[in-house]
Formats: C-alpha cells, structure tokens, sequence
C-alpha cells in the first residue's frame, strides 16, 4: 500500500483529546465515523479529487486528524496554513503561499467571531466554500459529526498529497508537495528512526499545520503507537505547565513531541521543580538546549531528539540526539548524520547539501557536512561598532552556552554605537552580558539584554523581521 488512508492507523489505537474541563476518550472506530462524516461533508460541497484543502483549527482534536484523512482518501491536496492556527494569524500578510484554496475548514470561538468575519472576509474572493463551528458546539455535539455510511477512497500512489510551506528554519520557507507515495514511504521510516514503540504513549503539542508535524509527530504514531493524545496549541505559563506535567505523569507520557522550544522549556522547568518523568523522550523540531543536559544528567527525563530540516523534506533529515551516552560531548552545534532513505520531492528555492551516499539535499548554506556528520554554522557577517570589529558568531558561541539559539538575536547598531542582546528566554542574566564582554576585552559594552516575549516565533518561522526589531528597537530603548 502506497496510499495513505486510515488502514494506517493501529486497530487497538486510543485517543485523547484534552480539553480544559477534562480528557475525551476515543477509540479508531471513533476516528473512521469522523472521518467519513468530513468526506460526506466535502463530496456534498462539491470536493473533487486534486482539490486544495486548507484548515485552520485553534484547538487540536481528533478531528483535525478526521478532516486530514478525510483529505488524504478523497485524493484532495492537504494545504499547510503557514503560521495560521488561530485568527489573528489568519488575517496576516504572510498566511498562505498556496492560496486560493478550494476549501477552507476552520473554527474559533462564536462569542468572539459571531460570523466568522475573520476567515470568511479574508478568503471570500479566493475560496469556494468557507466553514466554522463554535468550538462549545464542536465539543458538545460529538455525535453530529459521525457517519455510518461507507465512503470511496479515491486516492492513487502517485497522486498529490500534501503542499507545505516550510518553517524558515533554514533560511527563506521553501515549498514543497509531496505525492502518496513519497510522504508514505517516508513516514514508514521516521518512526523507527527516531525509535517510536508499540508500547509509547505519545502527546503531541504541536499544529498539524506544520508540515514537519504531520510526517514526524502524527503519522508516524499513528501507525505505530497504541495511545495519541492531543492537546491545544498554548502559550506557557506557570499553570498550563502545572497541568501539562500532571497529564505526563497521570498518563505515563513515553514521547513528548512538539516544533515549539518554549513548550519544552516550560515543563522541563515543570519537571526539575518536581518528581522526575525517568521515561520521557522529547521529541522537538528546532534546536537542543545545552539547559537540558542537567535533567538528563540527574535522571529527571530520558532523552531529546531533534528531527532538525524535518519539513524541508517533510520527513527527517538529521536527527541528533542528547541523552546519558553523548551527554558529556554533546556539542549544540551538532545536528546529525544525514539520513540515507532519501526520496524526491518537488521543492524550489533550491540549494545542495551533497549527502554520503551522493544524494543531494537542498538546504541552505547554513549546514557543515563533515564525515561525522552535520553542524550548523553562521554565515560570517562582520559589523563594527566604530573600530571595533564585532562578529556575531563569537557573541553566539558565548550564548550558545546558556541558551538553544533561535532564543537569541543579536542587534548591533552602528548608528547609535549600541549592541543589544534580544531574547525569549528569562533566565538569561547580567552574567552573559559580563562573558560577551570580556570576548573584546571591555571595548565593547552590551547596551541590554531585552526581553522580547514573540522573539522566538518571528525569528524561527519567518526569520528575523528588520523592521519590527527597528520599531522594537526605536520603542523601548529609545524611548521613540
């Protein structure tokens, strides 16, 4: 079988959607009544195979993963809404490359969107059919949304599944479409990859939006893994921390998987504060932390991995892992071997990474390919500041030593002489600013170190925004 569908999902699979009243159980019978409830829905709006699908969902629930099967059987070509999981990011400049989309499936809360202004305004002149539901009413209403009724599976192998936009982790988002066949062949291989088991509970926090999540957190355990569960998206703090501990511990969470750094960094602050998790495994798509070494060192988590390049390819391309065994030489510049099984696929904006079996991988020119394997380099951009030649890279190996880069931006300003240090991450300290300091022997001096709460959303997804670090900038340091 080539063609992904729900045979691939594990008969004896559960699934948990977490709310914020409690937990809903359900089983693949479940899942398959969603799913052909969603194909009904489409073929009587019209739908018909090629068509391109998009759905913009504020809370993770098994029918997000309903609507994406829904899409993959009827041959439609499932859309990756770039940084679109809630409206406010829907109604930016930058949602979409691939629009018009043919349909658009999304939800928020009625009481704030009383006719989904948002999405139906927005894509009114560029979508055929456009849908929400209050959320309440989703959740209240399971049985509404289930079918009896056998339904087609119109999808061939080599027909088109999926179009993504990547992060920009690696440079400019790329565009990538993938057929049945590759993204199949690929997931097939991810989960042993990255060492998914018949036995893990996973918990996935992360938007299926995002191209690297569907092929390395959701499909992969699909297939293999007996117990998925899916929480919403959300911004960490000390009691969605609390709770999402609470839940890893209650429900013996083996694979904690997520694209968000923060995520992890909440409840490993979550779990140093408490008992251990001994068995947990993070799985994420950015960076490893140094910060994480000690948690692994005194027993508090197993092991992280980082799937880094995932959605370049949609599937992994280097795969570093920090855990007891490597924890003394652990190098946070070090992303991996290339992976071998390596599959075509239709991507522009084309750059080489020449793998060691030949193959070549397009990235950008931020990867070393050394015969141990991958390191991620910056590019050498020299600024001054007056007669001082200041490198970011040498400020960037001091930080590095505190802190997972994209946490950090460094902000050099010739004008005003000045040199600041932004960054997402509060434990950061005067201490850093005394190390980078010393690197130049007291020439140079760290105007501030900012605190910028989004810093890590704009820097990792679309990269650094001139303008909006200027304004940042021009805001509170200059008072302007």
């Amino acid at each position: 079988m080539k063609t992904i569908t729900r045979n691939w999902i594990r008969e004896d699979a559960e699934f948990f959607s977490v709310y914020d009243n409690g937990i809903d159980s359900y089983s693949k019978k479940d899942l398959c009544e969603f799913i052909d409830y969603w194909k009904e829905f489409l073929l009587f709006n019209g739908a018909k195979k090629g068509d391109k699908i998009g759905i913009a969902i504020e809370h993770t629930d098994i029918h997000y993963t309903a609507i994406m099967f829904a899409s993959f059987e009827l041959g439609l070509r499932y859309v990756t809404l770039y940084k679109a999981t809630v409206d406010k990011e829907l109604s930016g400049p930058k949602v979409n490359a691939f629009l018009p989309l043919d349909f658009l499936i999304y939800w928020s809360s009625l009481a704030e969107h009383p006719k989904f202004s948002v999405s139906m305004n927005y894509y009114r002149n560029k979508a055929n059919v456009s849908i929400g539901y209050d959320y309440r009413f989703w959740k209240l209403n399971s049985n509404k949304f289930r079918s009896k009724n056998v339904t087609p599976v119109l999808a061939e192998p080599d027909d088109p599944i999926i179009l993504l936009q990547t992060s920009g982790t690696t440079g400019v988002p790329k565009q990538v479409e993938h057929t049945h066949k590759t993204l199949y062949e690929l997931c097939s291989v991810n989960w042993e990859d990255l060492g998914y088991k018949k036995t893990d509970n996973v918990l996935n926090v992360s938007s299926l939006n995002h191209g690297g999540s569907i092929s390395i957190f959701q499909l992969p355990s699909l297939h293999i893994c007996k117990n998925t569960y899916f929480v919403s998206l959300f911004a960490p703090n000390g009691d969605t921390s609390d709770r999402l501990y609470q839940n890893c511990k209650k429900y013996n969470i083996t694979k904690f998987t997520s694209a968000h750094g923060g995520i992890v960094d909440s409840l490993i602050s979550r779990i140093n504060q408490n008992e251990g998790l001994k068995d947990l495994e993070f799985i994420i798509l950015t960076f490893i932390s140094p910060k994480w070494i000690e948690p692994i060192k005194d027993g508090k988590i197993k092991q992280v991995s980082s799937a880094f390049g995932s959605t370049e390819t949609c599937g992994p391309l280097f795969i570093s892992k920090l855990n007891k065994d490597n924890i003394e030489s652990f190098n946070p510049r070090f992303l991996g071997n290339p992976i071998e099984k390596y599959h075509s696929i239709d991507l522009k904006d084309k750059f080489e990474v020449t793998m060691k079996n030949g193959n070549k991988v397009l990235m950008e020119d931020v990867l070393d390919v050394k015969p141990e394997g991958v390191y991620f380099v910056r590019k050498q951009r020299l600024k001054k500041i007056n007669d001082i030649d200041i490198n970011p890279i040498d400020i960037y190996n001091i930080l590095e030593l505190y802190t997972s880069r994209y946490k950090v931006e460094v902000y050099i300003d010739e004008i005003y002489n000045e040199l600041y240090i932004l960054t997402c991450d509060m434990t950061l300290n005067r201490k850093v600013l005394d190390d980078i300091e010393n690197i130049y022997a007291g020439q140079v001096k760290v105007k501030e170190l900012l605190y910028v709460p989004e810093l890590q959303d704009f820097i990792v997804a679309v990269k650094a925004d001139s303008e909006k670090i200027e304004e940042y900038i021009n805001k509170v340091c200059r008072g302007r």
